[in-house]
C-alpha cells in the first residue's frame, strides 16, 4: 500500500500488538506504464474503453484519467457469505482527484452489465454517496486529491470515510439486494452519462469491512473533512461486545487484562467493565504542542459509572511502561483528582452515571468538568512535565492496584483544551455538584387566556411571536385559544440545561392542546432548528396520522375541528413517544442522543420551513424538564376522545406504503409491527439476524390496500439486535428491532 504519509514506529516497555490493516483482496497502482490494468494483488483490472497515463499525488505514484463511457471491470474472487447469493461485507479505496466537480462522477457500479445507475457518485456540489445511502456533508474540492474508503456490511452499516476520517454513516442496505457484489465489480462505471473524467492513482477491495482503525491507518492526502471543531481526535464506544476495542474515531485501543460489556446508560449505548490490573493501551496520533516534547494541549472526556464506594479507580496513566502512580483517580470517598492537581469537592452516587471533561494546557491550566459543571480549578502543570502525553497512555491503568473496576460508556480525546464553555455545553447526565439532583419539573405553562398578553407564561419565560395571531374562543367558556397560520410562529425559551448526556437538551416533554379546521394540509407542532431553516419535527399528516418519518406516524388519526391534548416524550437513546388524550399512540423510532431531536436553547412551536404549518389552533402549551412516563400522561388525559393505536381510521386508505417501527422495542419476548399498504399485491415480511440469516416470515401472500399488524415471537431465539423487512412490488423498507431478555 502507497504511504501517503511517513509512519512513525514506536517502542515500549512493554509488548504490544496494533491492529494492522487487512491484506488486500484485490490491489492495483497504475505505476507500470506499459501495464495500466496490472495487479499488485488479485486479477489484472479489464478496461472497457479508453484510459491515458498521468502523474499521479507524487513523483513515484502514478495515475491515470478515464472518461465518459469507459470504466473498469474487477473479478474481486470474493466469496458470499454462508447463506447469501452475492457479497454483502467487504471494502473498497479509491485515490481519486475530478477536475471539475460541478458534473457527477461515479465511482462504482454494481450492476455487472452496466444496466442501472451507479451505485456511488461525487454529485455535482462534490459531496460523497448516493441517494439510497445519502451524502456526505463534506465536499471535495477540484484538482485535489482524496483517499475515499466504503466500508460495508449490508443489513449492519454502510460507512464513508474520506482521507482516514468517518464521512457518512450512510442508511444501511438490504443483504443480497443492488448495493451487495457480484462476481465482477465495475469501476468508474455509469449507464446515463454520470461518469465524468476521474483520476485514479490507487484501488484496492477487501473481502472484510474495514474499521475505523484500518481507515485511520490507511490516511489520506491531508484533508480535514470535519468541520465541527467538538469532534474528537479519538473516540471510543464500546457498543461492539465482540470488538471491545474498536475505534469511532482514530485508532483502535488495545486491551491489556480483561474487560466485559455491561449495560450502559440506555439500550443502546452499551459500555464496559475494566477489572482490577486491566487497561487499555491508547495510540492518540496528537503532536506534540506548545513548543514541548509531547501534548502538553489536550482534553479528555469519559461517560462512567461505580458500583460502590470504598476503593480507588484510576482515570488516566500517562507512563505508557504503567511503572508509576495513575495520574487521575476516583479516591475511596468518591472525589476525583489526584495529589498533585488537588481533589474535587463532590463525592460519586454509586450506581450513577456521570460525565467527567479534563481540560489541559500545561503552563495554563488544569480543570476538570463533571456533568457540565467545573468541578476543580486544579493546580497548574508544567510544560512536558508530569500531565503531558507521550506517543501512548493507558486508560485505566495503575502500577500499584489503585485501579479498581469502573465501568465505561464513552471515551474521548481532543489535541487541545477545550474552553469553559465548550465542556460545560457536553453536559452531562443532570447531576447538580452542589449536592442535589436536577428536580423533574414543569418548566414552561402559556395558556393564551389574557387577550391583551396572550404570549405570557403561567410558568416559565413569555412566548415570542414571529409573524402574527388572532385569538379565540377555546375548549370552554373559561378557555381562551390562540390561532396561528402558516409562516407564523412562536419561540420558546424553555429553560432545560442540557441533559441526557449530550450537549443538547436530550430529555424533554412537550404538550398541545390543539384543533385544526382542516386536514387538507400539514401542520406543524414544532420545529427544533432555531433558524428555521429545515423540515420541521413533528407533524399532523394530511390523513391525520400524528408523527414524522424519522421516528413513523402514528396508527391513530384525528378529526377536524375536535379539540385534543398530545404529550411529546422524548429520551434520546431511549424512547420518543407521542401521547394523545393520555393514551399510548406512538412509540416511535429512537432518536439519537444530540441528534435532530435534541434542543438548542429555543425551541420554534408551530414552524416549518416550507409551508407544511397550516393554520392550528391552541388552547394549552406545556413543557417539562423530563420524559414522562405512560402513567403521567395518563393522569393528564384530555378531552375524552377515545383513542388508542388499534383505533385506526379505516374509513381512510393509507396513500403511502409504511413500515412503523415495532412496539415495543426493545422487547421481551414478543413485539408489534404495523404496516400501511396504499395498494393490493404480494406482501412478504421477513425478520433476519444480523448477518443476513432469516429468522422468521411474518407474512408472506396477497394483501388488499389498508393498515395491518403482525406479531413476532423471540421467545425461542437469542437477545441481539434484528432487522424486519417488508417487500411489496417495488416497495421495500428495512427496520431494526432488540430483543433484550
Amino acid at each position: 500500500m502507497k504511504k501517503v504519509f511517513s509512519v512513525l514506529i514506536f517502542f515500549f516497555f512493554i509488548s504490544i500488538s496494533f491492529a494492522q490493516v487487512p491484506t488486500q483482496k484485490g490491489w492495483w497502482e497504475f505505476d507500470d506504464v506499459n501495464n495500466l490494468t496490472k495487479a499488485t494483488i488479485g486479477n489484472d483490472l479489464e478496461l472497457v474503453g479508453s484510459h491515458t497515463a498521468i502523474a499521479g499525488p507524487d513523483v513515484s505514484n502514478g495515475a491515470v484519467t478515464i472518461g465518459p463511457g469507459s470504466h473498469y471491470k474487477i473479478t474481486h474472487g470474493i466469496t458470499p457469505g454462508e447463506g447469501q447469493t452475492k457479497v454483502n461485507q467487504f471494502s473498497l479505496q479509491l485515490d481519486v482527484r475530478v477536475a471539475d466537480i460541478s458534473f457527477w462522477h461515479s465511482l462504482f457500479q454494481t450492476s455487472v452489465d452496466n444496466s442501472t445507475d451507479g451505485d456511488c457518485f461525487f454529485n455535482a456540489s462534490g459531496n460523497l454517496g448516493v441517494k439510497a445511502t445519502g451524502y456526505t456533508p463534506y465536499s471535495i474540492s477540484a484538482n485535489e486529491w482524496y483517499r475515499i474508503v466504503i466500508s460495508v456490511v449490508n443489513g449492519q452499516f454502510y460507512k464513508y470515510y474520506i482521507d482516514g476520517r468517518l464521512a457518512l454513516e450512510g442508511a444501511i442496505q438490504p443483504v443480497d439486494d443492488r448495493f451487495s457484489l457480484d462476481n465482477i465489480l465495475l469501476i468508474f462505471a455509469d449507464e446515463d452519462g454520470e461518469d465524468n473524467n476521474i483520476d485514479c492513482a490507487e484501488l484496492a477491495i477487501w473481502d472484510v469491512a474495514l474499521s475505523a482503525s484500518n481507515v485511520f491507518e490507511l490516511g489520506g492526502f491531508g484533508h480535514n473533512i470535519i468541520s465541527d471543531p467538538m469532534t474528537p481526535d479519538g473516540l471510543w464506544k464500546f457498543d461492539n461486545a465482540s470488538n471491545l476495542s474498536e475505534s469511532v474515531y482514530g485508532k483502535d485501543l488495545t486491551l491489556v487484562g480483561t474487560a466485559s460489556s455491561v449495560d450502559g446508560p440506555s439500550a443502546l449505548n452499551k459500555a464496559i467493565k475494566i477489572d482490577l490490573g486491566s487497561y487499555f493501551v491508547c495510540q492518540h496520533g496528537i503532536s506534540p504542542n506548545l513548543g514541548g516534547t509531547k501534548v502538553n494541549d489536550y482534553s479528555m472526556k469519559f461517560d462512567f459509572r461505580i458500583t460502590e464506594l470504598g476503593k480507588w479507580r484510576t482515570f488516566i496513566q500517562l507512563t505508557p511502561a504503567n511503572s508509576d502512580d495513575g495520574d487521575c483517580f476516583i479516591n475511596p470517598d468518591g472525589a476525583i483528582g489526584t495529589q498533585a492537581t488537588g481533589y474535587g469537592g463532590y463525592k460519586l452516587i454509586p450506581n450513577e452515571w456521570y460525565r467527567l471533561v479534563m481540560s489541559v494546557k500545561n503552563g495554563s491550566h488544569y480543570r476538570l468538568y463533571l456533568d457540565g459543571q467545573l468541578l476543580l480549578e486544579g493546580n497548574v502543570q508544567t510544560i512536558d512535565g508530569r500531565f503531558s502525553l507521550e506517543d501512548t497512555f493507558l486508560l485505566f491503568g495503575d502500577n500499584d492496584g489503585d485501579d479498581g473496576d469502573i465501568e465505561v460508556a464513552e471515551v474521548a480525546i481532543w489535541g487541545r483544551s477545550l474552553s469553559e464553555t465548550e465542556s460545560t455545553n457536553l453536559g452531562g447526565f443532570g447531576h447538580n455538584l452542589s449536592g442535589g439532583e436536577v428536580t423533574k419539573e414543569l418548566v414552561g405553562n402559556w395558556k393564551f387566556d389574557n387577550v391583551f398578553d396572550p404570549l405570557a407564561a403561567s410558568v416559565g419565560k413569555p412566548l415570542e411571536l414571529v409573524g402574527v395571531h388572532s385569538s379565540l374562543d377555546g375548549p370552554t367558556a373559561e378557555n381562551f385559544a390562540a390561532r396561528i397560520g402558516s409562516g407564523n410562529y412562536y419561540v420558546m425559551h424553555h429553560g432545560i440545561k442540557p441533559n441526557g448526556g449530550g450537549s443538547n437538551v436530550n430529555k424533554y416533554s412537550i404538550g398541545f392542546d390543539f384543533r385544526v379546521q382542516s386536514l387538507a394540509n400539514w401542520h406543524s407542532f414544532f420545529q427544533t432548528g432555531t433558524g428555521n431553516d429545515n423540515d420541521a419535527d413533528c407533524f399532523i399528516a394530511t390523513n391525520g396520522r400524528i408523527g414524522l418519518s424519522a421516528t413513523g406516524y402514528s396508527p391513530f388519526a384525528i378529526s377536524e375541528n375536535e379539540w385534543y391534548r398530545m404529550i411529546v416524550s422524548v429520551e434520546n437513546g431511549t424512547s420518543y413517544k407521542i401521547y394523545l388524550e393520555g393514551v399510548l399512540i406512538l412509540d416511535g423510532s429512537i432518536q439519537s442522543v444530540d441528534g435532530r431531536f435534541g434542543l438548542d436553547s429555543t425551541l420554534l412551536v408551530f414552524a416549518d420551513n416550507d409551508g407544511e404549518d397550516d393554520e392550528i389552533d391552541c388552547a394549552e402549551l406545556f413543557m417539562w424538564n423530563y420524559a414522562l412516563s405512560d402513567s403521567e400522561a395518563a393522569v393528564l388525559g384530555g378531552y375524552g376522545h377515545v383513542v388508542g393505536v388499534e383505533n385506526e381510521d379505516r374509513n381512510q386508505l393509507p396513500k403511502s406504503f409504511e413500515l412503523s417501527q415495532n412496539y415495543p422495542n426493545p422487547f421481551n419476548p414478543e413485539t408489534k409491527i404495523n404496516y400501511a399498504l396504499p395498494k393490493s399485491g404480494l406482501v412478504s415480511i421477513k425478520v433476519y439476524d444480523i448477518l443476513g440469516k432469516e429468522i422468521a416470515t411474518l407474512q408472506d401472500g396477497m394483501q388488499e390496500s389498508g393498515y395491518y399488524s403482525v406479531k413476532f415471537d423471540g421467545s425461542n431465539i437469542a437477545s441481539g439486535i434484528y432487522f424486519y423487512r417488508i417487500v411489496s412490488g417495488n416497495f421495500t423498507a428495512t427496520k431494526k428491532l432488540i430483543l433484550l431478555k
